[in-house]
């Protein structure tokens, strides 16, 4: 018989309590003493059956997570540094939408450079900077924006997150917390969600833990659906679809963000072959390159000024200089010339178009 809901179970209610004692007493059971009572609903302990599917999603999400870090790894410092950007811009983007609030991606990425620079004078609790903090394990602030942001109740649900529990996987307890912190206090919710990101960058790595708004954003009705199968009092404080629900949701992101890594790499490689050594007869030129076109894998209609590719190509180019490498690279037909002041430019299009040609 497959394993399903108690909910869609036709029983009378005298077997449908004798089918949850079933599941509640199972050596396959997870549950926890220290998930604080008063919490759950129904004043019946919330509980977790260990299906073959639940452990195989669990692998798959470490798994997913090793080969993100393995491919983060491969990256070069400004690469990385690009990618984490994107991340970074696309879940403040996504949590933005999911507050009902305006932040635009021009805005998040001024925002981040003031940070990087170190001259930002906006509050120490902005959304932003919180997130960036994430990038940079600046623990001290995260953990203060927590403890501000907990009432007595989630003080004591942040204590069942971070006690080792041999018996109660990290990962699950990260999906459970993220439950019943949004029922808890469900006007911060997105307190709720950095929170969940916070922890999964500890887990897991940072490529997965800037996933989160996103993955709810393109699967919303999806993710509120995992939330009514917990709530509906007729599974009796079962998790179990719940936190498959939300494995799904994120392996789901993390194999995107896998295969969108994959690409990029190839079409690094091609790019490299094909103009490292053309474009060495001048100094930098295939660094400055470069920059236009990682910049372009995530944001190909984006403008990228002299002062912005000198900040993300880190070298020490002179403005003479740099007009040589604009020219070589405009008569090769690398990049495109797009405004005229600031001077700036873009990659041209037609460079990725050919390299996914020969791949194809």
């Amino acid at each position: 018989m497959t394993y399903n809901k108690l909910e869609k179970m036709i029983l009378s209610p005298d077997s449908m309590k004798a089918e949850y004692n079933k599941r509640f007493n199972s050596p396959c059971t997870i549950r926890s003493d220290s998930l604080p009572q008063t919490i759950t609903h129904l004043d019946l302990p919330l509980f977790i059956y260990n299906l073959p599917r639940l452990t195989f999603l669990i692998s798959q999400v470490y798994k997913n997570s090793n080969q993100l870090i393995h491919h983060y790894s491969k990256l070069d410092l400004i690469e990385q540094e690009e990618l984490i950007d994107y991340l970074l811009t696309e879940e403040l983007v996504a949590t933005s939408e999911l507050e009902n609030t305006t932040l635009k991606r021009k805005k998040i990425s001024q925002f981040l450079q003031q940070l990087k620079e170190k001259r930002t004078k906006q509050p120490e609790n902005s959304l932003v900077s919180l997130y960036f903090s994430l990038t940079t394990e600046n623990q001290n602030h995260i953990k203060s924006f927590i403890s501000d942001n907990l009432d007595s109740s989630t003080k004591n649900l942040y204590s069942f997150l971070e006690k080792d529990d041999d018996n109660f996987p990290k990962i699950l307890r990260i999906f459970i917390f993220h439950y019943l912190f949004i029922k808890s206090l469900p006007n911060q919710q997105d307190t709720a969600r950095f929170i969940y990101s916070f922890e999964l960058s500890k887990e897991l790595d940072i490529l997965s833990a800037l996933l989160v708004s996103q993955g709810i954003v393109s699967n919303q009705k999806q993710y509120l659906l995992s939330f009514s199968t917990l709530d509906n009092p007729e599974n009796f404080n079962e998790a179990t679809f719940y936190v498959i629900d939300q494995l799904t949701l994120l392996i789901s992101q993390q194999q995107k963000l896998i295969e969108k890594l994959e690409i990029n790499h190839y079409l690094r490689s091609k790019v490299t072959e094909q103009l490292q050594s053309e474009l060495q007869k001048i100094p930098f030129a295939f660094d400055v390159f470069e920059v236009y076109f990682d910049h372009a894998l995530y944001y190909p209609k984006e403008l990228l000024s002299r002062k912005s590719i000198l900040s993300f190509a880190h070298k020490n180019i002179s403005p003479y200089m740099m007009r040589k490498i604009e020219a070589l690279l405009l008569e090769k037909n690398l990049i495109e010339k797009r405004g005229e002041k600031p001077v700036t430019y873009r990659l041209n299009p037609k460079v990725i178009e050919a390299i996914t040609l020969i791949k194809k």
